[in-house]
Protein backbone atom coordinates (compact mmCIF):
# COMPACT_ATOMS: atom_id res chain seq x y z
CA UNK A 1 0.00 0.00 0.00
CA UNK A 2 2.37 2.57 0.92
CA UNK A 3 4.12 2.09 -2.70
CA UNK A 4 0.80 2.46 -4.27
CA UNK A 5 0.15 5.91 -2.06
CA UNK A 6 3.85 6.99 -3.34
CA UNK A 7 2.86 6.81 -6.80
CA UNK A 8 -0.56 8.19 -6.21
CA UNK A 9 1.04 11.30 -4.85
CA UNK A 10 3.95 11.93 -6.88
CA UNK A 11 1.54 11.73 -10.35
CA UNK A 12 -0.60 13.58 -8.61
CA UNK A 13 1.97 16.36 -8.06
CA UNK A 14 2.88 15.46 -12.05
CA UNK A 15 -0.97 16.93 -12.76
CA UNK A 16 -0.20 19.46 -10.47
CA UNK A 17 3.00 20.55 -11.71
CA UNK A 18 1.23 20.03 -15.29
CA UNK A 19 -1.82 21.97 -14.89
CA UNK A 20 0.12 24.91 -13.41
CA UNK A 21 2.67 25.05 -16.08
CA UNK A 22 -0.63 25.01 -18.90
CA UNK A 23 -1.81 27.97 -17.28
CA UNK A 24 0.98 30.38 -16.80
CA UNK A 25 1.71 29.54 -20.29
CA UNK A 26 -1.59 30.82 -21.51
CA UNK A 27 -1.60 33.66 -19.56
CA UNK A 28 2.14 34.73 -21.14
CA UNK A 29 1.10 33.93 -24.60
CA UNK A 30 -1.92 35.80 -24.18
CA UNK A 31 -0.01 38.76 -22.63
CA UNK A 32 2.76 38.38 -25.24
CA UNK A 33 -0.14 38.63 -27.94
CA UNK A 34 -1.47 41.65 -26.57
CA UNK A 35 1.90 43.11 -26.40
CA UNK A 36 2.32 42.49 -30.08
CA UNK A 37 -1.05 43.86 -31.37
CA UNK A 38 -0.26 47.22 -29.37
CA UNK A 39 2.77 47.26 -30.60
CA UNK A 40 1.78 46.87 -34.08
CA UNK A 41 -1.21 48.96 -34.03
CA UNK A 42 1.21 52.22 -34.64
CA UNK A 43 2.62 50.46 -37.57
CA UNK A 44 -0.89 49.52 -38.91
CA UNK A 45 -1.54 53.31 -38.83
CA UNK A 46 1.19 54.34 -40.33
CA UNK A 47 1.16 51.93 -43.56
CA UNK A 48 -2.67 53.00 -43.94
CA UNK A 49 -1.66 56.22 -43.96
CA UNK A 50 1.35 55.49 -46.42
CA UNK A 51 -1.02 53.62 -48.25
CA UNK A 52 -3.32 56.59 -49.25
CA UNK A 53 -1.04 58.46 -49.85
CA UNK A 54 0.57 56.96 -52.50
CA UNK A 55 -3.00 56.00 -54.27
CA UNK A 56 -3.47 60.00 -54.26
CA UNK A 57 -0.06 60.50 -56.17
CA UNK A 58 -0.42 57.32 -58.63
CA UNK A 59 -4.02 59.24 -58.94
CA UNK A 60 -2.24 62.46 -59.28
CA UNK A 61 0.24 61.21 -62.19
CA UNK A 62 -1.69 58.66 -63.81
CA UNK A 63 -3.16 60.76 -66.28
CA UNK A 64 -0.11 62.84 -67.03
CA UNK A 65 1.72 59.28 -67.57
CA UNK A 66 -0.68 58.12 -69.92
CA UNK A 67 -0.44 61.24 -72.19
CA UNK A 68 3.56 61.13 -72.08
CA UNK A 69 3.35 57.51 -73.33
CA UNK A 70 1.01 57.84 -76.08
CA UNK A 71 2.76 61.01 -76.96
CA UNK A 72 6.22 59.01 -76.85
CA UNK A 73 4.35 56.17 -78.85
CA UNK A 74 3.22 58.78 -81.68
CA UNK A 75 6.46 60.32 -81.82
CA UNK A 76 8.14 57.00 -82.35
CA UNK A 77 5.39 55.73 -84.83
CA UNK A 78 6.24 59.24 -86.61
CA UNK A 79 10.25 58.71 -86.91
CA UNK A 80 9.26 55.12 -88.05
CA UNK A 81 7.05 56.04 -90.66
CA UNK A 82 9.86 58.65 -91.53
CA UNK A 83 12.73 56.30 -91.49
CA UNK A 84 10.76 53.62 -93.42
CA UNK A 85 9.91 56.45 -95.94
CA UNK A 86 13.95 56.69 -96.45
CA UNK A 87 14.74 53.31 -96.41
CA UNK A 88 12.63 53.07 -99.44
CA UNK A 89 13.77 55.68 -101.18
CA UNK A 90 17.04 54.53 -100.80
CA UNK A 91 16.36 51.15 -102.14
CA UNK A 92 14.86 52.48 -105.14
CA UNK A 93 17.40 54.56 -106.07
CA UNK A 94 19.68 51.69 -105.63
CA UNK A 95 17.46 49.68 -107.98
CA UNK A 96 17.48 52.75 -110.63
CA UNK A 97 21.59 53.10 -110.33
CA UNK A 98 21.79 49.37 -110.77
CA UNK A 99 19.65 49.62 -114.20
CA UNK A 100 20.90 52.44 -114.95
CA UNK A 101 24.53 50.37 -114.96
CA UNK A 102 23.16 47.60 -116.45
Amino acid sequence: MGILNFFKNLLGKANVDVDSLVNKAEGMTGSALEKAKSAASPLTDKVEGFAESAKAKLNEYAPQAGDMIENSFSAAKDKMAELGNKASDMASDAIKSVKDKI
